[in-house]
């Protein structure tokens, strides 16, 4: 094969997969947004002495959205 095509088609191998990346992100994205009010009351039954920061962040950024 040409130089050319091989790069071509390394070129076109990669737009495939970064596609496919945006696709699954997307997806995931909205796989959470669906999930979110579950979540959310299923983080209610955990004590709030007991959340990590990472857990409240989610919390008042859920509460800002949605309420």
């Amino acid at each position: 094969m040409k130089r050319l095509t091989l790069i071509s088609n390394l070129a076109w191998r990669i737009h495939e997969i970064a596609n496919y990346q945006a696709v699954k992100r997307y997806e995931l994205k909205y796989a959470i947004l669906d999930a979110e009010p579950a979540i959310y009351y299923g983080m209610l039954s955990i004590p709030r002495d007991k959340w990590t920061k990472e857990t409240k962040e989610y919390m008042e950024a859920y509460e800002r959205m949605n309420k």
